[in-house]
């Protein structure tokens, strides 16, 4: 059913991320990422099957203890890979977008050298004075 869907899109994401990874940063953060949601989606699927089989649980205190604490525990371990996996990627976006802004403000600077030669160099054979880039 649903996780069963949920599994195929981690690992079709996971794949896409693998074909063509931008660096090994990247590569290592979609396997820990894909290792992440799929074991949560096993336990969400764990708990749907748990669910269906409450009708076939002992209705002795000590059966329907064990069967609500486990029910407890997996979703308190989805709860705990979700954070982690908001935290996780957080971090990583952050991170990427800081790269990308360093690398757009160097290319940014780069341009603007390269025009201020540019001018430069024609206002030094053409004699006329184009106002500076600032």
């Amino acid at each position: 059913g649903l996780a069963g869907l949920l599994l195929d899109a981690h690992r079709s994401e996971w794949r896409a991320a693998s074909v063509a990874p931008t660096d090994d940063r990247a590569a290592r953060f979609a396997t820990r990422r894909r290792r992440r949601r799929t074991t949560a989606t096993a336990m969400i699927a764990l708990v749907g099957v748990l669910v269906a089989l409450w009708p076939v649980v002992p209705r002795v205190p000590l059966g329907v203890a064990l069967y609500m604490a486990t029910l407890v525990v997996l979703a308190g371990l989805i709860f705990v890979l979700g954070v982690a996996d908001a935290v996780a990627s957080g971090r990583y976006l952050r991170d990427d977008s800081r790269q990308r802004l360093a690398e757009h403000l160097r290319l940014l600077g780069e341009l603007v050298e390269t025009q201020r030669a540019a001018q430069k160099s024609t206002s030094e054979t053409d004699g006329a004075g184009a106002a500076p880039i600032r």
